[in-house]
């Protein structure tokens, strides 16, 4: 076997975290450590400490630690790392001393000050534990007036804690910080507060599972548990809104550190487990998100959750087959028939197996009974492209105007359908209106410009159409068909050295072989000349590249 050097291990080291692969990062890193200095390596140490931390491996960065706090080094993760274990002792003074030792200056004038509170009121000094976070830099911020709520919601001071929630509802907070809000208000039987809480979350999301127990709860009149029952629940509701904060920044592997801590205090936690899921899911590390999901108790309100998380990221594997075979067993749970039904209908309609897709389609409808509402107009209009794909068009123009009319403002039902129009050659007037608002709500989406020059193509507005199939293809270079009309569009203006350029890239990037077939033809006789229409067209708007693609559902 070759030897390992320092600088060999260090740069595997690197390449793997590179690749989001905490274990051989780890261990090569750990081989670096091993053949350096330490004394010339102290950033070293300090990686190899969070990649221990990273993938979970509490003994191994334990050590690590010990030696970063022992050299006085900057790497303040260690010392909370170092608090949550005393916190998991009981040791609550040791914690204090430990997260006192923190420069706040440097590091931390967010986060330490919650900390320190909760492990003052773990310690039973409510005073303190209020005070360091009434004189904490950021006293007036929604976290820090929804922290001083939930200790008086602790301390059962219910006048103080009733006020301070309704001040951090109206600063605005997040969806776990907005539950936790609904949870009080529902155990002090105010529920005409927790009621409009779920009432603004259902808007924002109608099959939240949150929103659904709470309201049954309501109804029901059934007090739900307190959502931070101790001081130690505290501090890991702390914890999590960092790697809250840090994950919607996309700051993935500085997020699971903070995620790995709670589940080092609170291994059980539903949503912990979710959140390491996720983010490794996001790495493509697929079989480790699974187990976090499956560790997810069924009692547990984000059971349900997971279990289509994991179909999720079986698909994504490719592992298909076993998605739709576990789809098929959570169809048969009552409450999930309609999430797991459509998402079959999603899955055979991502591999173009429209009939299969419609199958399911009409079963998850079929569900609803005479309980359609517009929240349903997703599955109408996929049902919808289905029916299109299938060229049973009927059906499928009366499920995109039935979800045109659940949403009219929606851009992709708007340029679906007109498009479909446009391609038949009917109602031409309508829908080119329908796709010119559709470009005006979504001016940076590709697709959707091709649908409206091609529909001013179909109206023999020519030069109009150039300008726009141009912005299109700008956007999207590398799609036969918008290179296609480009070229189509082209030949109409006499430009035809252009289209022969154009329909040369749509063949090369066509797979479809009809379709190439179209395009030699066209390479070899070109077109029929048609007449011109004119049309004074706003060229205002600014065009940025596409983010979605024509056929997608929002």
């Amino acid at each position: 076997a070759i030897p390992s050097t320092l600088s060999g291990s260090y740069l595997a080291g690197r390449f793997a975290q590179q690749q989001q692969d905490w274990d051989n990062a780890f261990h090569y890193m750990s081989q670096a450590l091993a053949l350096s200095d330490d004394a010339k390596h102290a950033s070293l140490l300090d990686r190899t400490f969070l990649l221990a931390l990273g993938k979970g491996e509490i003994e191994d960065a334990t050590p690590l630690a010990d030696k970063i706090i022992k050299r006085n080094n900057k790497a303040d993760i260690a010392y909370i790392f170092k608090a949550t274990l005393a916190v998991q002792n009981k040791d609550f003074a040791e914690a204090q001393r430990i997260l006192n030792a923190i420069n706040q200056e440097d590091f931390g004038s967010y986060t330490i000050p919650l900390l320190q509170a909760w492990v003052n009121a773990a310690k039973g000094d409510t005073k303190t534990a209020l005070e360091t976070l009434n004189t904490a830099k950021y006293s007036q911020d929604s976290v820090y007036i929804l922290h001083k709520a939930l200790i008086h919601d602790l301390t059962n001071q219910s006048n103080s804690a009733d006020e301070l929630y309704k001040n951090a509802l109206q600063s605005g907070m997040t969806l776990h910080e907005t539950l936790i809000v609904a949870n009080y208000f529902e155990r002090q039987g105010n529920k005409d507060i927790a009621e409009d809480i779920y009432d603004a979350i259902y808007n924002q999301d109608p099959r939240s599972p949150f929103v659904r127990a709470g309201y049954k709860r309501l109804k029901n009149d059934v007090i739900p548990e307190s959502a931070v029952a101790s001081a130690e629940d505290g501090l890991v509701f702390a914890l999590f809104s960092m790697a809250s904060l840090l994950y919607e920044r996309q700051a993935y592997d500085s997020a699971l550190i903070y995620c790995r801590l709670i589940e080092n205090l609170q291994p059980n936690k539903g949503f912990i487990n979710l959140m390491i899921g996720d983010i490794l899911a996001l790495s493509d590390h697929y079989n480790k998100a699974i187990d976090h999901y499956r560790k997810i108790e069924r009692d547990d309100i984000l059971f349900k959750m997971a279990q289509l998380r994991t179909v999720e990221v079986l698909e994504r594997a490719g592992r298909t087959s076993e998605a739709l075979d576990m789809l098929s067993a959570i169809a048969d749970q009552e409450d999930m028939r309609l999430e797991a039904l459509t998402y079959i209908g999603d899955i055979y309609q991502r591999e173009q197996r429209y009939d299969l897709a419609l199958e399911a389609y009409d079963q998850a409808i079929g569900t609803l009974g005479n309980n359609i509402t517009p929240q349903h107009w997703g599955l109408i209009y996929a049902r919808g492209m289905s029916h299109e794909q299938l060229n049973d068009w009927t059906a499928a123009e009366k499920d995109l105007l039935r979800a045109l009319e659940f949403q009219p403002e929606n851009p992709y039902i708007l340029n679906y359908l007109g498009y479909s129009w446009v391609e038949k050659g009917i109602h031409l007037d309508r829908a080119l209106a329908m796709i010119k608002k559709a470009v005006i709500l979504k001016p940076n989406d590709g697709f959707i410009v091709d649908s409206y020059g091609w529909a001013l193509y179909k109206n023999g507005q020519f030069k109009d159409a150039v300008y726009w199939l141009e912005r299109a293809v700008e956007m999207k270079p590398e799609d036969a068909a918008l290179n296609d009309h480009l070229g189509d569009a082209y030949w109409q203006v006499d430009r035809e050295k252009e289209a022969r350029f154009q329909w040369k890239r749509a063949y090369s990037l066509s797979k479809d072989t009809a379709k190439k077939s179209m395009i030699g033809q066209k390479l070899k006789a070109g077109l029929e000349k048609q007449p011109h229409h004119t049309l004074a067209e706003n060229r205002e708007a600014a065009l940025h590249p596409p983010i979605l693609k024509r056929t997608a559902p929002e």
